[in-house]
């Protein structure tokens, strides 16, 4: 018997010059998602160009303080090569995690992916 096909943990397109990557998945908590979620990630990272980056979480509905943790060194690599990374449509329960671990500080966080898409359009820092 074959193995049943992993279905995709990211969905990734190029919008205006930003890559935008819409989870695909409910739960981001398992080390071996978590894993596979951070390679693609990474990934998206590499290349001649700062990174422009929005991360929607449209489709979470529980995550996992290890890649609260993914995200951190992400968002400084981002930085790091001169680009940004923006995050939209967390859910209620999630946003109170960023805020209470004051990741909200951190990360430019948007209700929508329209808005992030715009923050970058307006050279938002």
């Amino acid at each position: 018997m074959e193995p049943r096909p992993q279905p995709p943990l990211l969905e990734v397109e190029q919008a205006g010059g930003v890559t935008v990557a819409r989870f695909a998945c409910r739960r981001l908590r398992e080390d071996a998602t978590l894993e596979a979620v951070g390679r693609q990630l990474h990934a998206l990272l590499e290349g001649g160009e700062p990174p422009r980056l929005v991360l929607n979480f449209a489709e979470v509905d529980d995550l996992g303080s290890a890649l609260l943790a993914r995200l951190v060194g992400l968002h400084k690599r981002a930085k790091a090569a001169g680009g940004r990374l923006a995050l939209c449509a967390l859910a209620p329960e999630i946003l109170v995690v960023f805020e209470t671990t004051w990741l909200d500080r951190m990360f430019h966080i948007y209700p929508g992916e329209p808005e992030a898409l715009r923050s970058f359009a307006e050279g938002e820092p």
